[in-house]
């Protein structure tokens, strides 16, 4: 058998024992938890609406300027800077297309989707 201490007749001793027994602090924990800064958020596990919208753009956007500019075979630096200047110009050129221009609006929609929250939050 243990030696346990007797228990202390020390009043706040008797209080901290005691289940629901609150000890009057004249509001200081209140102030003290209300100064804690808030939680920090849980990591989130799956993509947000965001990054798959704006992947789903740049992904677009690649496969467009690859698909117009046709294939890059460059076997130094100079003819790689020849390819992608034709590429860019093509990429350029076809800015007046109607198909561009829509895939470019259905750019700017997933962009306004994925961040409405903060459109919104700034407009009103």
């Amino acid at each position: 058998m243990k030696n346990q201490p007797m228990p202390s007749e020390d009043p706040l001793e008797i209080l901290l024992r005691q289940e629901h027994a609150p000890i009057a602090d004249d509001g200081f924990s209140a102030r003290v938890l209300a100064a804690l800064p808030p939680p920090a958020p849980k990591p989130r596990l799956l993509p947000s609406r965001r990054a798959i919208a704006c992947s789903l753009g740049a992904i677009t956007g690649l496969v467009v300027a690859f698909a117009r500019s046709g294939p890059l075979r460059a076997n130094d630096l100079t003819e790689f800077g020849a390819a992608l200047q034709t590429a860019t110009m093509s990429v350029a050129h076809s800015l007046g297309d109607p198909t561009v221009l829509t895939i470019g609006l259905l750019i700017l929609t997933s962009l306004a989707l994925a961040y409405a929250r903060e459109i919104a939050a700034k407009l009103g």
